[in-house]
């Protein structure tokens, strides 16, 4: 048995010069003597390349150019992968000192493996713990459709590996999605009967900020996840969800419509209208 079966980490990015270099740091600091580390960058206009750039030696792979979104980076990665093992790091998360050898060890003592979920934390931009997942007890397909429920215990999506099988399998991901790609995957290789291996330990952070996707559109996220669910059969675990959503855009409906509709808000757009053709550059 290989001692350091090969990792393959994508990370895929797109202007996100401002957190990158701790990711690529807290990757390439593993030292983890088997690893395959590739960047899908859609094209960023920042200062990312020159942060690409100078870690170049420890990358075997990346590209920069316009691509179809998160999923399709991340799809395009792991066909350039050759790794035993697969998993993706955003470009604003990170892993925590020795998560790849941990995940090594794992493999060693129990191979084979399918998937490896760990624990993971919300920091701050000033690097303060915001949350911290607790531990879990099974991966099982109530759980994951419970993902967004207030009392599920869920893992970490940068905490999580699969092996080459589970990603041949259920693999790609879903490009249509935005939001929950991720949980579509998990949900798929359970009905697959992959197995998930827990670890209760924290092996990465997600940093939580206010152009954070899941955190600047968690409204459409929770749809999209619910959507997610229920397409895989989860319908009974998202209707009060759905349910509540509809009762607050009813709530919004009944109180700003008229408001929209009255003939002094009316007034104010044609007068916003002529402001912004006669003043151009301000716009």
């Amino acid at each position: 048995m290989n001692m350091y079966p090969k990792i393959s980490i994508i990370t895929p990015s797109f202007n996100q010069g401002l957190f990158i270099e701790k990711t690529i740091r807290s990757i390439v600091d593993q030292e983890y003597p088997n690893l395959e580390y590739i960047i899908m960058d859609g094209g960023s206009r920042d200062d990312t390349l020159d942060i690409i750039k100078k870690y170049e030696k420890y990358i075997h792979y990346w590209q920069s150019e316009p691509d179809g979104g998160q999923a399709n980076a991340i799809n395009k990665g792991f066909a350039k992968s050759t790794g035993d093992y697969l998993m993706w790091v955003n470009s604003d998360d990170y892993l925590l000192p020795g998560t790849l050898q941990k995940y090594a060890d794992i493999h060693n003592a129990h191979a084979p493996i399918d998937i490896i979920v760990g624990l993971g934390r919300l920091i701050d931009t000033e690097g303060k713990i915001v949350l911290e997942v607790p531990p879990i007890d099974e991966v099982t397909l109530e759980s994951l459709y419970n993902w967004r429920g207030p009392k599920n215990k869920r893992f970490a999506q940068p905490s999580s590996i699969l092996s080459r099988k589970v990603w041949e399998v259920c693999g790609p991901l879903d490009i249509s999605l935005q939001y929950a790609f991720d949980l579509d995957f998990w949900i798929r290789a359970k009905l697959n009967n992959f197995n998930f291996y827990i670890v209760n330990e924290y092996l990465s952070e997600e940093h939580y900020h206010t152009v954070q996707k899941m955190n600047a559109y968690r409204h459409l996220a929770n749809v999209e996840i619910a959507l997610v669910i229920i397409k895989h059969g989860g319908d009974k675990y998202q209707k009060k969800y759905l349910d509540q959503m509809a009762e607050k855009l009813h709530w919004y409906e009944t109180r700003f419509k008229p408001i929209l509709e009255s003939r002094v808000f009316k007034s104010l757009i044609r007068v916003k209208r002529v402001f912004r053709r006669n003043n151009p550059t301000l716009f």
